[in-house]
């Protein structure tokens, strides 16, 4: 890229830069540098800032005031950042505030422009600029490898460090100019306006954190090994985690697996095993390893996933984990540092979250939410008078299609098909899933299109809106695309990010609107977590139900229901 960089090494550079900061301009690029990933633990180590024409690097420790002065002072005109989310919430823990007003972020408008394109900033140069917008990358990456550097030890004054730094702003800065047109001029600033809106909710939310109960998480840890170690004895494999070995010893006992994974081949996970047990029966050999083998497992990954996690990432007890704000194409959030949108069911890894002294946890989730936008899209009246009667709709549509008096079995049967009609999900995958045979799964859809057809009927529309123009809209503008030959996955994209996605993160600017920014802490799918002071938490709880409904933008109101512990876990005792 034809542009000036600058190591910010001496006092004449420092001024120069002050000076240039003060001359008129669109975009100014603002990055950084640090020892690692973790807000608290690690640490700023160079600074930023630049424009299509100059870039400057400037190493924190020796000229943290002058970045104070200046970046924590610059109005002059908008300040882009590519994941902006990161560098603010590091920039703001050591003081440094830029006004929310003024941010924009080029991986969010990378995002909504090409929904199915890595949004990291050299790709996207790459894809926008070409090829030499990925100049020095690899020459810093071999260096690196060669000193045996890290990201906290190469040196600050190492050419291709800082240049490769400095040159970020202004490919970011470049790109803003190049991006931010199109997504204005084409409906979805709506949506960019939200996403933005988010970012500076959730910078606030990680850096607060949560707080980890670290003797529960000692204690649960020798609970999870002691009974690891009571079920080896019955293993007789080297590597209960390794699939290979378990389906190899299932088959050689005679189980009979039939469950596949995405890629087609035989699963043995839970669910496998379990049905393994089941069909076992009680007191055979297989029914006891199989039931061994998924009590091995679900420990073991409890372990690695998690505790060891809480354990390695919390400083001073407040874990600050991390979102990916459109960490898929459809723009739902995901979870990193660690993936607490993960978390297994139940309360064993929850309860380790505690709410402060004086403070309780408010966690409100939505009813059937994808159901609900799915009938909404649809127009399924039936479906829409039941949840306008507050009904439960997996028992509703079990009701219609099987009589009132259904089982618990085929209420599941119901479920699934429920989930497979939002999923785009095929008969086959609907039979898996369910547990029935394939001419069960297509007698129970061909019920189910009759008793609901506008549900059929929205599929099919959903699928010729694909082949035809290449994408489906949601209600908030955002345009996810879908590859034609698998124009089927357009109801799903469509249905999950109008759901998890438009709809969560307005739902979390309207609560930071309304009063609860400095409460809010956590997205996990469809459920919003606030820790909110005692005497403040009854009325902070209304406000956030009051908030999350949404009765204007479906043709059926989405109704949230909070509730209000001192224990994550305590809400799935």
């Amino acid at each position: 890229m034809d542009a000036t960089l600058t190591l910010v090494d001496t006092l004449d550079e420092a001024l120069a830069m002050r000076e240039w900061l003060g001359q008129r301009r669109e975009w100014l690029g603002f990055d950084i540098e640090t020892t690692g990933l973790i807000v608290g633990r690690d640490k700023i180590r160079m600074v930023q800032v630049g424009d299509p024409d100059h870039g400057w690097a400037v190493p924190y420790e020796r000229w943290s005031g002058l970045i104070h002065d200046t970046l924590g002072r610059y109005d002059s005109s908008a300040m882009v950042a590519h994941n902006a989310l990161f560098d603010l919430k590091f920039l703001k823990h050591d003081g440094i505030i830029i006004p929310t007003h003024l941010v924009h972020d080029t991986m969010i408008m990378s995002h909504l422009d090409s929904p199915m394109s890595a949004n990291g900033l050299k790709p996207t140069c790459k894809r926008i600029f070409g090829p030499a917008a990925g100049a020095g990358e690899l020459a810093l990456k071999l260096a690196m490898q060669k000193q045996k550097w890290g990201w906290a030890s190469v040196p600050y004054d190492f050419p291709a460090y800082w240049a490769y730094s400095a040159l970020d702003t202004v490919l970011t800065s470049k790109l803003a100019e190049t991006l931010y047109p199109r997504i204005a001029s084409d409906g979805r600033k709506k949506i960019y306006e939200v996403e933005m809106g988010c970012i500076n909710v959730l910078k606030d939310a990680e850096l607060a954190g949560l707080q980890i109960d670290l003797d529960y998480v000692a204690e649960t840890r020798q609970k999870l090994e002691t009974y690891m170690s009571e079920l080896e004895p019955h293993i007789p494999i080297k590597n209960p985690n390794s699939d290979k070995q378990v389906l190899e010893l299932l088959q050689s006992m005679g189980a009979k697996l039939w469950r596949r994974t995405e890629r087609g081949n035989l699963s043995c996970d839970d669910d496998a095993l379990i049905e393994v047990a089941e069909k076992a029966g009680e007191g055979t050999q297989l029914h006891t390893l199989a039931t061994c083998l998924s009590g091995w497992r679900k420990s073991s990954r409890l372990i690695s996933n998690y505790i060891s996690n809480f354990e390695d990432m919390n400083v001073d007890t407040i874990l600050r984990c991390s979102v990916r704000t459109v960490g898929a194409r459809t723009g739902r959030m995901s979870i990193t540092q660690p993936a607490l949108q993960t978390l297994p069911r139940g309360p064993i890894i929850r309860s380790a979250f505690v709410a402060r002294e004086g403070q309780s946890f408010v966690l409100c989730d939505y009813e059937q939410l994808e159901l609900r936008v799915l009938a909404s899209y649809a127009q399924e009246a039936t479906m829409l008078e039941a949840i306008h009667r507050d009904e439960d709709l997996h028992d509703f549509v079990a009701g219609e299609l099987y009589g009132q008096d259904f089982t618990r079995e085929q209420r599941q049967v119901a479920k699934n098909c429920n989930f497979g009609k939002a999923y785009g999900a095929g008969t086959a995958t609907f039979a898996n899933t369910a547990g029935i045979s394939m001419p069960e799964a297509e007698k129970f859809i061909h019920m189910y299109d009759n008793k609901f057809p506008g549900v059929a009927r929205f599929q099919q529309e959903v699928i010729k809106q694909v082949k035809e123009r290449g994408y489906v809209e949601t209600i908030l503008g955002r345009k996810i695309p879908v590859e034609k030959d698998k124009a089927y996955k357009g109801t799903n994209y469509l249905v999950q990010s109008s759901a998890t996605a438009d709809l969560l993160k307005l739902k979390i600017v309207e609560c930071s609107n309304a009063g609860l920014h400095d409460y809010f802490r956590l997205p996990i799918h469809d459920e919003l977590m606030f820790e909110i002071p005692d005497d403040f938490v009854e009325e902070g709880a209304r406000i956030v139900q009051e908030v999350m409904t949404e009765r204007d933008l479906f043709n059926c109101p989405l109704t949230a229901s909070p509730e209000i512990v001192k224990n994550w876990g305590d809400k799935y005792k």
